[in-house]
This record gives C-alpha cells, structure tokens and sequence, in this order.
C-alpha cells in the first residue's frame, strides 16, 4: 500500500511538472486577436462600452496589437527603437480611445491610467544595492 502511495505521489508531481514545462515553453504569448479581445474585454467591463463603442475599441486594439506585433518581430529594429516604437503606438491607442469615449467614461479611462502609470513606475524602479549595503555600526553599550 505504501508503495501505491509513492508511485501515486511520483506520477502526480511528474505530471505536474510536465503541465508545468509546457507553460512555460508557450509562455504569454498571445496572438493580436487574443490580446485585442483581452484588452477590449477588460475596457468594457470598466468602462461599461456600449456594443458600438466596443466594436470601435476592439477594432483599435487590433491594429495597435497588430503593429505592436510586427515591431516585437523585427529583428533589424534595435531595442531602443523598438520600445520608442511600441510606446507611440500604445500612445496612438490612447488617443484613437479617448476620441470615442463620453465624458464620464473618458474621466474613468483617465484614472485607471493613473492607477496604472503608478504601479508600472513602482514596478520599474531600479534598486540600488550600493546603498543597501549594510554599514558597520558602532555598538554602544546600554546603560541599565
């Protein structure tokens, strides 16, 4: 029986690792349709598009996430301007969005902008380890 158990818990782990491996080999890579109905998805969930306005948001997303593609495959583009790139076409995006939003949606995309921004800003600061190298201190005894 103790055996059973063993074999049971091997052939588990095993078959967990294997899922396991094949995520990470497919990674996040999703095709432009996928990521433009994500995308568009999430909007209208959080900014409560009309069917029109999402057609129209779904339709920007995919041309954004279909140039946003070719630039992440273009081998002579160096990384600079392959950012520079991707970052004008996100901005593009904004701006195509913005156009089509009312008021009220406008000033909730505008927040969750901010929101994002900020995590995004937290997330890339770099950390200095020079400066978290720890110092010698000097020990003074406490008197009691």
């Amino acid at each position: 029986m103790k055996n059973l158990k063993i074999t049971f818990a091997a052939l588990t782990l095993t078959l967990f690792a294997n899922v396991s491996i094949a995520q990470d080999q497919n990674g996040d890579k999703k095709t432009p349709e996928e990521r433009a109905t994500a995308q568009t998805e999430k909007m209208s969930e959080k900014l409560l598009l009309s069917p029109e306005q999402k057609t129209q948001v779904y339709d920007i997303n995919l041309a954004i996430d279909q140039k946003n593609e070719a630039v992440r495959t273009d081998k002579n583009m160096s990384e600079e301007t392959r950012k520079a790139s991707i970052q004008g076409n996100n901005d593009a995006r904004k701006d195509m969005i913005k156009a089509i939003l009312n008021p009220e949606q406008l000033k909730k995309f505008e927040e969750l902008e901010v929101k994002r921004d900020a995590r995004f800003d937290n997330r890339s600061k770099k950390i200095d380890y020079k400066q978290l190298e720890q110092k010698p201190v000097e020990a003074t005894p406490v008197e009691k």
